[in-house]
């Protein structure tokens, strides 16, 4: 598959004997499907329909990092999250200002 231009083989050392790695190239990864907007209309659906009056509960914030060095980061969660549950949400815990876990309500 190197030869097809689909891997990239880099050579990796692992204290013994050198190995190859094998990742996929740009090209490689254009022959799997990726459905990341069906996946997305299928969780937003899912939610709407399952959670109602609910907490949105985040016990992992994929943002820690980023948003604990910029603020804004958190608004624009929120505001991706109002405009994809065409819903208002209610930021009432945040893992950067020290709470235990990111969490939301909205009424859907």
């Amino acid at each position: 598959m190197p030869d097809k231009g689909l891997v990239n083989a880099m050579l990796s050392s692992t204290g013994g004997r050198p190995s190859k790695v094998y990742k996929l190239s740009s090209r490689g990864q254009e022959l799997f499907p990726r459905h990341y907007a069906l996946f997305s209309n299928l969780l937003i659906n899912w939610i709407k329909q399952n959670l109602g009056e609910e907490d949105i509960v985040a016990k992992n914030c994929v943002f820690h990092k980023l948003a604990s060095e910029c603020d804004e980061v958190c608004l624009f969660d929120i505001s991706l999250m109002t405009s994809l549950l065409d819903s208002k949400i209610d930021h009432k815990e945040c893992m950067v200002k020290g709470g235990d876990a990111c969490r939301f309500s909205t009424t859907l």
